[in-house]
């Protein structure tokens, strides 16, 4: 039978069809004869269509396959390249895009699959979910939640119910149901290893299923998840068992070294997720793998009907995957943003990571080995994986919103690139590329497989912006590269790494392997190590010849919060640190801010540059994203979760609410009232811990109802201190904090960005000058200035410029040596209009209480003032407690000779109160007994606490003849200035801080403690460190007062201004016990000079203390600025509350010689012209001056009651900050 003719028919069939799919495809001849076309892609096309621009396909997977189609019937030679275009839209993904062999394109015929020009693309992994309500009783839930919570069936994937770990809401990340705090967490007591347990701090809940709970454990370098099996709690501590396999891996693993030694203060921190026991706050969610049910509790202003919530079903979105020898070639990805990808092997298997997130199959200690422990690890998913490949390109994508690693360049690829892309909320390590081991393979072995192309080999990453990676394993990195070679890490902008950012090897070896010829050149890498310990900006590993680290900027190093184990954490996060077997490296040219480096078992064959902050700046500038690619940061949004909107507990029910982890609160330091992002409620910033132990430090955000929220950490500081004003003349409110890093004083100046958040600056300063500090306008020039005071007779003041910058700081006080940790307080206690200093401290040979009077220019002149001295980390107040009208002032410390630790004798642990008397000394009123302060920052606040108009007095500290109690009195004023102690119970402390301020707008002053509490709080029989917010529960509340009236600006003859004003009014406070608060703003600029800390519209107080004139009604000025000034002033009561602002007043401040000054009052003149006469009608004299718009002066006339007449020349004038035009 002869088939010849039948198959040409079919097969002339087959032609005719695809030359007919052909000729509707858009083909492009181009200038070198190739032909090039466009395949079409939609989210509304259809795969049954063409894939024209017109019709195009629905999904990429049907693209591919009709390129593969298209490359069949086409010449290769004749092809030019082959456009998979995306029109915008997110595509949801139900299976992996798999490309092949099968997809390869050619050099002259790549496959390009882009975002169609203009438009965003997103493939995603995830699904949306759907069918929201209101959940109603659900049992475990908390009490807080109740009423709040939502609820939706989980997804269901193929007959199953999806598990996931993540769930996006918008673009932002929504936390599982956990302990997890922002800012503190629990410890580990200790372990027994033997019993694979540990031992925590009680858990209070019962859990329903404690088998679908987890513990994560912030270990040094590495994250540990851990499946619960069981729980027992005895007492005050509970006992965990765990599931296998991480449970036998984690205790008996070498590396990283648990820490749970039940005498340290800094074993490692960990936190609970995963039950519905923990959803207690919005914006958390858990989701009950036995009865599918997805619970969340949503943000404000979200509704049932519009939420889209993702999960991530995929774990790989893209797989570029060939055979060995058979590789996928000639791909490239353009303008596509990736995201919502899983990874679920911590849920199934438990994740105990060796390092750089690469998880353990086992590890133990072998002393035979080569590095004397073995280990053999696996690598996570990806979103996108590519392996034995060639010439593969990423340019100008997106990644986010990943589960674990973004891209891995797994094995077998030569020709990678990386460029232009930006990655954020990873939630591991952005860019992945080498071997780092198998099963079979030991980590620390040299790797040299038997064929080169089983190496990673020829990659260049550059020019990426990575943005707050390792979001969930905060062990990984920016970018991490294990056995490979010829890699080229360039130009790439490194931001907020909880570890690491760049890290180059791998195996801790000096023998010789696979790689070689590896750079990491001009990289641009700030906050870093923000978490862990033990890494560094660049990191390395083992021997790898001609490679090279040059021209890097590194800057900003982390303070982490939660691995504090070490004592001065600056010497385990280093700038570069070459770790063990690292060779052949050159290293140079880097600048470093810090020049922080660590050679550890380095090899003989390195070559060093300079690598510190004297490398040339133009090499600094250079560093991070070229230009063209600068604008890519643009599309990052930075934070991978959303800000809380409360802490959300039940504090309706709560009297004393602990604002940082119940089991992390802190004792020498500080926590402060301050409204940081301007909305009228009182935040709270904190910092303070042991000088070798943990210590804390952030930021608490008032949500409102005493809901408080993390938003960011401070420097945590032993014995830390802070003063707050406004610095820049930006309304906002800046920060200084001041204390001990460890061995060294450390003096931080935090600037407001406008949007609530500070940011630290740097300042250069070679001296002790901590802890005390303060913001004043010491000089009187009407610009604030910042000043520390610190050990030895070491004084800083950086007096603020005309131009709103700060001099190099200077010594203003003359102090006598050995003094240490002084505590201060500043005020003017001789009512003369300028800014005092009172100073506490030990000294060489005695103690030292004295007063430093200003002279209103920033002299000062000590003088002993009557009051018995004191020191050893004693503290003072103020406050005018007989209504008198003068600063009175309570100091307590330890009498000279007199041991800390002795019961009361000569005086030494009595506060004593002392009253002005009104000649610039103090004599003595009360005494009370009795407080060991022990802290330099405020153990002693006056407040008026129970409302009825009288300055009360809060101590706290040590009473040590009861038995070394803590203890916190509130002693009521009885309105003569004598103090009988109350009943009010708060929690004892010592070591301690307190903080007096209406934090829930109740008309009541709240009390922040913190410190060492013995006291059996809160049924714990050991010493335990808190930081309570105690609510105010007294009967009265207070009001507003009322503002002052009739202001005036005076000038003298040698241009000294005088701004006075007649006293305000309160229904409560004495008169003459109220204060005032003022501000002055440039008219000109719409600058403040001086900022009042307080909302100008309301008089809304954004500190709590008294007002920046003291007790003063006239404050005087010297040497402003020329310029059109106005300025206000309100009246603020003994409780801290503030009246309106005044009617704004307005001066001109001209320079000139003698009388140089104008003064006239905008709201008492009323302009008008007739024809070439000025008329400027008055109620009383008015001094008036009249400018050309260029600033220079006509004249000035003093105008009398009535109508006054000035005649001028045509033109137009600026009269009374007013335009003025005569015709």
């Amino acid at each position: 039978m002869n088939v010849k003719p039948v198959f040409k028919v079919v097969t002339s069939v087959i032609a005719y069809v695809l030359h007919l799919l052909l000729l509707v495809m858009p083909l492009h001849v181009k200038a070198d004869n190739l032909v090039s076309s466009e395949i079409w892609v939609s989210t509304d096309g259809d795969d049954r269509s063409e894939g024209t621009k017109e019709k195009p396909f629905a999904t990429i997977h049907r693209a591919l396959s009709h390129v593969r189609e298209l490359r069949r019937m086409v010449n290769q030679d004749e092809l030019g390249p082959v456009h998979v275009v995306l029109k915008g839209g997110t595509y949801r993904m139900d299976e992996t895009l798999r490309l092949t062999a099968d997809d390869s394109g050619t050099p002259t015929s790549p496959t390009i699959i882009q975002a169609n020009e203009g438009e965003d693309v997103v493939l995603s992994g995830g699904i949306v979910v759907q069918g929201w309500s209101e959940a109603g009783d659900v049992k475990g839930l908390p009490t807080t939640a109740k009423g709040h919570i939502w609820k939706a069936s989980a997804p269901v994937i193929n007959g199953e119910k999806l598990l996931f770990r993540q769930m996006w809401v918008g673009n932002s990340k929504m936390r599982r149901a956990s302990t997890f705090d922002d800012l503190s967490m629990a410890r580990i007591i200790s372990a027994d290893k033997k019993k694979c347990e540990l031992i925590i701090p009680r858990i209070e809940h019962t859990f329903a299923h404690p088998e679908q709970l987890e513990m994560i454990i912030i270990q040094d370098w590495v994250t540990n998840v851990m499946r619960v099996k069981s729980i027992q709690s005895v007492g005050n501590r509970s006992v965990l068992k765990f599931k296998e396999p991480e449970s036998g891996i984690e205790f008996k693993r070498p590396w990283p070294i648990l820490r749970a030694d039940e005498s340290s203060y800094s074993n490692h921190m960990f936190y609970l997720t995963n039950a519905i026991e923990l959803l207690n706050q919005p914006q958390e969610w858990f989701c009950d793998s036995i009865s599918g049910e997805l619970y969340y509790w949503p943000r404000n202003g979200e509704e049932t009907s519009t939420l889209e919530a993702v999960v991530p079903v995929l774990e790989t979105l893209v797989s570029v995957s060939g055979e060995d020898c058979d590789w996928v070639e000639n791909i490239t990805f353009a303008g596509i943003t990736f995201a919502h990808s899983s990874w679920l092997r911590p849920s199934l298997n438990g994740h105990v990571p060796l390092q750089a997130g690469q998880w353990l199959y086992d590890a133990y200690t072998d002393d035979a080995s080569r590095a004397g422990n073995v280990a053999w690890v696996g690598r996570p998913s990806s979103a996108v994986s590519v392996s034995n490949a060639r010439n593969i390109s990423f340019e100008d994508c997106n990644f986010r919103q990943t589960a674990s690693t973004a891209i891995d360049f797994v094995a077998g690829t030569k020709n990678m690139k990386v460029r232009g892309c930006t990655f954020s909320d990873i939630g591991g390590t952005a860019i992945l590329a080498g071997y780092f081991g198998d099963k079979e393979f030991e980590a620390h072995e040299p790797y040299n497989p038997d064929s080169h192309y089983a190496v990673c080999d020829s990659i260049i990453i550059d020019n990426n912006y990575i943005a707050q990676p390792a979001a969930e394993d905060w062990g990984c990195l920016g970018v991490c590269v294990g056995f490979a070679s010829n890699v080229t890490i360039s130009h790439n902008e490194i931001f907020d790494t909880p570890y690491s950012a760049i890290s180059m090897g791998w195996g801790w070896t000096k023998d010789a392997n696979c790689m070689h010829d590896n750079h990491i050149v001009a990289n641009y890498i700030h906050s870093f190590c923000n978490q862990m310990r033990d890494g560094g900006a660049i990191y390395t590993l083992s021997s790898q010849p001609n490679s090279s680290i040059e021209g890097n900027r590194i800057e900003n190093v982390g303070d982490p919060m939660f691995n504090p184990v070490m004592w001065d954490m600056r010497h385990s996060q280093f700038d570069l640190y070459l770790d063990e077997g690292s060779d052949y490296f050159t290293i140079k040219n880097n600048w470093c801010e810090r020049g922080e480096i660590s050679k550890n078992k380095n090899g003989n064959n390195n070559i060093w540059g300079r690598n510190n902050n004297s490398v040339s700046t133009e090499i600094k500038d250079v560093a991070g994203l070229e230009l063209e690619y600068a604008h890519i940061k643009e599309k990052v949004t930075e934070g991978s979760y959303a800000p809380f909107d409360s802490i959300g507990d039940d504090y309706d029910a709560k009297n004393q609410i602990e604002y940082i982890a119940s089991s992390e609160g802190f004792k020498l330091g500080n926590a402060i009232a301050i409204d940081i992002n301007g909305d009228n409620r009182l935040d709270i910033a904190y910092a303070g811990g042991e000088s070798n132990q943990v210590q804390h430090g952030g930021v608490r955000i008032n949500m409102g109802n005493y809901d408080f929220c993390a938003t960011q950490g401070l420097r945590r500081l032993y014995m830390s201190n802070f003063a707050a004003g406004d610095l820049n003349g930006d309304g906002c409110m800046d920060l200084i904090q001041s204390g001990w890093d460890f061995w060294n004083s450390c003096n931080i100046l935090w600037l407001n960005d406008g949007n609530g958040r500070l940011i630290e600056q740097k300042m250069v300063s070679s001296k002790n000058a901590s802890p005390a500090c303060g913001i004043a306008d010491v000089n009187n020039d009407g610009l604030n200035d910042f000043f520390f005071v610190g050990n030895g007779s070491d004084n800083d003041f950086y007096l603020q410029q005309k131009d709103r910058t700060f001099a190099a700081p200077m010594t203003k006080l003359k102090l006598p040596g050995g003094f240490s940790d002084p505590n201060m307080v500043y005020a003017d206690f001789n009512n003369d209009q300028a800014v005092d200093i009172c100073l506490l401290s030990n000294r060489t040979g005695g103690v030292f209480t004295r007063i430093f009077y200003n002279d209103g220019y920033g002299n000062f002149t000590e003088r002993n003032v009557g009051i018995i001295e004191k020191g050893t980390r004693g503290g003072m107040a103020y406050a005018d407690v007989n209504n008198d009208g003068w600063l009175d002032i309570v100091v307590g410390g330890v009498y000279y000779g007199e041991q800390w630790n002795s019961t009361m004798d000569n005086g030494g642990k009595v506060v004593t109160l002392y009253l002005n008397d009104q000649k610039g000394s103090f004599v003595k009123q009360q005494e009370f007994a009795e407080y060991m302060f022990d802290n330099v920052t405020q153990p002693v606040r006056f407040c008026d606490w129970n409302n009825d108009g009288h300055t009360d007095l809060i101590l706290s500290g040590w009473n040590m003849s009861q038995g070394n109690i803590s203890q916190t009195d509130v002693y009521l004023n009885d309105g003569t200035g004598f103090f009988e102690k109350s009943e009010v119970d708060l929690p004892g402390v010592s070591e301690s801080s307190l903080e007096l301020a209406d934090f829930g707008r109740t008309g009541r002053c709240d009390i922040l403690i913190s410190g060492n509490c013995n006291e059996h709080y809160q049924n714990f029989t050991t010493d335990r460190r808190i930081a309570v917010l105690c609510r105010n529960q007294s009967e009265l509340t207070n009001s507003i007062p009322q503002p002052p009236t009739n202001l005036k600006s005076e000038t003298d003859r040698q241009g000294n201004i005088s701004l006075s004003w007649d006293a305000g009014s309160d229904k409560e406070t004495h008169v003459n016990a109220l204060s005032y608060n003022y501000y002055l703003r440039n008219v000109d600029t719409g600058q403040f000079l001086i900022f009042p800390n307080a909302d100008i519209d309301t008089g809304c107080r954004w500190v709590s203390h008294m007002g920046n004139t003291w007790l003063n009604k006239r404050w005087v000025l010297r040497d402003l600025p020329t310029g059109n000034y106005a300025w206000s002033v309100q009246t603020i009561d003994a409780g801290y509350a503030g009246s309106v602002f005044a009617e704004e007043h307005f001066f001109t401040y001209t320079g000139d010689a003698g009388i140089d000054y104008v003064s006239h009052d905008k709201a008492n003149i009323r302009l008008s012209v007739l024809e070439n006469v000025l008329v400027a009608e008055v109620d009383m004299d008015q001094s008036l001056s009249i400018f050309l718009v260029d600033g220079s002066l006509v004249c000035r006339r003093l105008l009398r009651p009535g109508s006054n007449r000035i005649v001028l020349p045509k033109g137009i004038y600026i009269v009374n900050n007013e335009k003025v035009i005569i015709k």
